[in-house]
């Protein structure tokens, strides 16, 4: 963190960055050795911003079975309307949007067959219209069992975001006026922001996080003017939201910058 003369709170760097908190505890998002946030698990092995499938290699017996999708309805989860999707030996599935068009595709691991684990896995389209079973791509693969290391999204929500929360910030009855960062923003992902503002540090916690329009809105351009900040005020926060849409790319946070009325 640095000061400057009137001037500005300047947060950057893996010292004044790991004094901050992450969500669930980090396990997907961290700072990395160059002094930057971002985000851990990318599901493009390449970096090219297109989800990558990964199928390793099994062994050995397996009790086979079917994959079911649920339709949520009233009464117990037995009278749920439910669809079946061929495959073979289905160990796990998942559900995320491949292709970016805006609906959940569904990828069926396929285990073995009845001569055993050269099957290939499914890869169901989904659309406008629903999930396709006539639009099927097949995968050949070797028996695999699992599909990826962690679930897409937020250990939490399974939203396509995770969140930092910066340390608190003593503004001394200043009044804050604009809010700027540094930052990467690959396509097809997001870097949101929003503050809270409170006369003590342990008032923060029940203060809600505050964007230009209110609770639920964010400051996502850079040098936006700081909207209705409480006078005066003497501590302030705030919280970067880091969205990949499909998680293959990640923002990278360098900088923060709030600048206070002189």
């Amino acid at each position: 963190m640095k000061r400057g003369q009137n001037a500005a709170w300047v947060h950057r760097g893996f010292e004044a960055f790991s004094k901050g908190a992450f969500d669930n505890g980090g396990d997907n998002l961290y700072v990395n050795a160059r002094g930057e946030i971002e985000m851990i698990h990318r599901f493009a092995v390449n970096g090219d911003g297109h989800v990558d499938l990964v199928f390793p290699n099994a062994h050995g017996y397996i009790e086979r079975g079917w994959t079911w999708i649920y339709t949520q309805a009233d009464g117990p989860g037995g009278d749920w309307p439910r669809r079946q999707l061929p495959n073979d030996s289905g160990w796990i599935s998942r559900a995320v949007d491949l292709d970016g068009d805006g609906y959940r595709d569904v990828l069926v691991v396929c285990h073995r067959n009845d001569l055993g684990h050269q099957v290939d896995s499914l890869l169901f389209w989904n659309g406008p219209e629903g999930l396709s079973l006539d639009r099927v791509t097949r995968l050949p693969a070797m028996g695999p069992h699992l599909a990826s290391p962690r679930d897409f999204g937020n250990a939490h929500t399974r939203e396509p975001c995770e969140c930092y929360v910066s340390p608190p910030h003593d503004v001394n009855g200043r009044t804050p006026t604009h809010l700027s960062g540094t930052a990467q923003i690959p396509e097809k992902t997001q870097l949101r922001f929003q503050l809270r503002w409170a006369d003590n540090e342990q008032q923060l916690a029940d203060t809600d996080w505050l964007g230009p329009a209110g609770p639920g809105s964010f400051y996502d351009e850079p040098g936006r003017p700081i909207v209705n900040p409480p006078q005066p005020s003497r501590w302030l926060q705030y919280k970067a939201t880091f969205v990949s849409l499909n998680g293959t790319r990640t923002p990278r946070l360098e900088e923060v910058r709030v600048e206070f009325q002189a």
